[in-house]
Order: structure tokens, then sequence, then C-alpha cells
């Protein structure tokens, strides 16, 4: 014999402004709740200074050491001992952004008073140098990052050749930053092009050249339009016709020009 049991709703008689009643009345305990839960917390003291670089696997721009001495303005366990309502997370967080080489940071306290800091590094795609021979890294959103003193992260290398800036240098700038972007970009997405690109040089009309790791001699590439079709058509070139023609035959390599491979000697 099987014995069922019917648990009924003690809210579904109600009617519906009561319903609404008991609602609020829930809601406005769980804010008390937590406001005196938060007001209880304030109170505690900062017990340690956790710092937590979700890629240091990958870059080492900075480390903890470094992000400690920000956290708590180059003074030693400065925050350590004091309360947690004397503590501006927000002031952290803007100190941790306005380093070269953080891209973004959250400062936190848990409930047993301990301040959490969790930040990403920027990531450059390419190191350049430009016209101007100013050195310096382009991160993946395109924008200017120094070069660090104390980690160099394995990426491609742009230079320019011949330039004359004249009266044009930002806007020449502008061109060339968003020329290696573009490129960097680009062979991020081709193993074979990353095996392959040794140094870009980078033309005063905004063209490029590469000299490649395999080969003796320079590869031009244009403008960087339809550069999934230029890296087809170079990577054919380096399994079909190099090996017959001999690594040392040609001095220059174009593909430049659209369904064309130039090879001169």
């Amino acid at each position: 014999m099987k014995l069922k049991l019917k648990i009924s709703n003690p809210f579904k008689k109600l009617p519906p402004i009561r319903k609404g009643v008991f609602a609020l009345a829930a809601m406005a305990c769980l804010l008390f709740l937590a406001s005196f839960a938060d007001n209880q917390r304030q109170d505690l003291l900062c017990k340690s200074v956790n710092v937590n670089i979700l890629d240091r696997d990958q870059f080492q721009f900075v480390d903890n050491a470094s992000i400690s001495k920000i956290v708590n303005k180059d003074k030693v366990d400065d925050l350590i001992g004091r309360k947690i309502k004397q503590i501006d997370l927000g002031d952290i967080e803007g100190r941790l952004l306005k380093n070269s080489f953080v891209k973004d940071a959250q400062a936190w306290f848990d409930m047993q008073g301990n301040l959490n800091v969790q930040l990403h590094q920027r990531v450059p795609i390419i190191r350049a140098i430009d016209p101007l021979n100013q050195e310096y890294y382009l991160d993946a959103d395109g924008k200017r990052m120094p070069i660090s003193s104390v980690f160099t992260p394995y990426v491609p290398i742009a230079t320019t050749g011949s330039v004359n800036i004249g009266g044009f240098k930002d806007s020449l700038l502008r061109k060339y930053d968003s020329t290696i972007f573009v490129f960097a970009l680009a062979i991020q997405k081709d193993h074979f092009m990353q095996a392959l690109t040794g140094q870009i040089v980078v033309s005063q009309n905004n063209e490029i050249s590469i000299i490649p790791r395999l080969g003796n001699f320079e590869i031009c590439l244009g403008d960087v339009n339809d550069l999934d079709d230029k890296f087809l058509r170079l990577r054919s070139f380096y399994q079909v016709t190099l090996p017959e023609a001999g690594w040392n035959t040609y001095k220059k390599i174009s593909v430049k020009y659209r369904n064309q491979i130039i090879a001169n000697r």
C-alpha cells in the first residue's frame, strides 16, 4: 500500500496583496541582516593582503611583491591591523590600474578580514621601434605599453625603414601602429607565419616586408589587406617551389599582388 502525502503551500490561499506584503517583509529582513553583517564586518581588522596574479605563468611584468607595494603605498604591511572601514578599495584598484602593465584589478575583503587583490596583466602582441626610434609593445587592444626591464615576452619585432617624418609625425605614428597591430593579429592566427616571421619592416607608405627565419631573402607582402590569401600563397611557395629551386636561389619574394608570387633571383 502506497501512502501519498500532499504538501500544501501556506501562501497559496493568501490574496495577492498579502502575498506582496509577505514578499516585501522577507526582502526587508534579508536586507537588514545583510546590512547588519556588513556593519559588523566593517569593524574587523585587516588580517592579511593576498595577491593573485591570474596570468603569472604567462607573463611576469609584475609579481606579488611589486603589487603588494602598490596596495600598501610602498609601506610594508601598512594595511594589516587597520579597520576595514578605513581602507578604500576603490583607491587601491585605481592605483593598481595606473601601473603600465596591469590590465584590470579587483580588491575585496572576505568575511574573515583578509584583503584579496586579483588582477590580469596586459598582453603584448608585438614589439616595435617607430619612426621616432621609440621602442614599446602594442597590447591586445592595440595600445602602446612600455618595455619592461624585468621580463621580455616572445613576440614579433617590427621596425621601420628609411622614413621622412616631415610635418606628419602623429598621423604617421598612428598609421604605423595600426599597420603592425593588424599584421600581428593576423599572424597570431597562423602557425606557419608565426614560425616564419623573424623581423617585420614597415615602409613609409605602410607596406610590410618580413625577414624570415627560414630563407636568405626578403618577403614583400604589401599592405595589410587580404593577408589570409597572401599567407596561403607564401605557404605554397615554401612547400612546393623552394624545395625544388633551392633555398639560396632567390633574393626577394613578393605576394603583394593578387594571385601572384613574384620571385627575383
